[in-house]
């Protein structure tokens, strides 16, 4: 400890660095006392505990917490990431080694996205003289598929329900992902989504969103309080899907899509046209904006 903090770094900073001899204690007294140099020393440490990375979250500069993330023998809890995303969340120099962790919490992913388009959405307006409702336009779709993005097929109940909960707390759990999760199969996001919004458990909701009468998906939808003129678009994509799963259409991933979004498209007669392109992302952004209105 004597050398660890010695007035010059360069006998410190190798001892905070590689030094077996310091216990946890040792390296947070050392966090919480001493300046930048020597907290990025003990974030670059071979192995940094959860408690060690969590009071550098807590006390260390934009470079600490950088190179803490960027460190993959660095244990950092769930709720200590979610701190770097409060502090530093808008700092390319820690979103960069953040988003190249090995794995990251799937909630803190989601943060991560919508904190990205944001950023997005100023650049495209302020460096590239787009209209703010083009760029918004954009950054919902780039923000929607990466965001439905981070469920893959390996991911179970628990990745869903975490993800879930992440955009129903930062209420981005919106019209139109939940139509896009219908568009694209994913069944188990929409009834999870619903479920959370609903207050009810999973099983539930979506014995309400199959069931053979028109009550079960109603009472439902009008619980989650979503806007009313869309109910007959969810219903059209709901019934358009089990109509595209007896078929079992799967030559063009994208048809089923655009054949539902179509669909649905006609309850907005007013957006679509004779000229409207059939790309995905396009009819999707019409009914975003359609949410939107409602």
């Amino acid at each position: 400890m004597v050398l660890a903090k010695d007035a010059s770094d360069a006998v410190a900073v190798p001892m905070l660095e590689f030094s077996e001899a310091l216990s946890d204690e040792d390296l947070i007294d050392i966090v919480r006392t001493q300046g930048s140099q020597r907290q990025t020393a003990v974030a670059s440490r071979p192995t940094v505990s959860p408690a060690v990375s969590d009071v550098i979250v807590d006390h260390g500069d934009e470079t600490a917490v950088a190179t803490l993330v960027g460190n993959e023998g660095a244990e950092v809890a769930d709720s200590t990431m979610h701190k770097v995303v409060d502090r530093f969340g808008d700092s390319e120099k820690v979103q960069t080694p953040l988003v190249m962790r090995s794995s990251l919490p799937i909630a803190v992913s989601e943060r991560l996205v919508a904190k990205v388009s944001d950023k997005l959405i100023d650049r495209l307006v302020t460096h590239h003289e787009l209209p703010g409702g083009l760029a918004d336009d954009l950054v919902l779709q780039i923000r929607e598929r990466a965001t439905l993005g981070l469920l893959s097929a390996d991911s179970n109940d628990s990745d869903v329900e975490m993800l879930v909960e992440a955009l129903v707390r930062n209420r981005r759990s919106t019209p139109s992902i939940l139509l896009r999760a219908i568009c694209v199969g994913d069944l188990g996001f929409f009834e999870a989504a619903l479920a959370k919004m609903a207050g009810i458990s999973v099983l539930n909701a979506r014995r309400m969103i199959h069931d053979k009468g028109a009550l079960g998906f109603k009472s439902l939808y009008k619980r989650c309080q979503l806007p009313a003129s869309l109910y007959y678009a969810y219903r059209i994509a709901l019934d358009v899907l089990r109509e595209t799963e007896r078929e079992r259409i799967d030559g063009d991933p994208n048809a089923s899509t655009r054949r539902m979004l179509e669909r649905v498209l006609t309850q907005f007669e007013d957006l679509v046209d004779d000229e409207s392109p059939e790309d995905v992302d396009f009819l999707l952004n019409r009914f975003g904006r359609a949410a939107s209105a409602a």
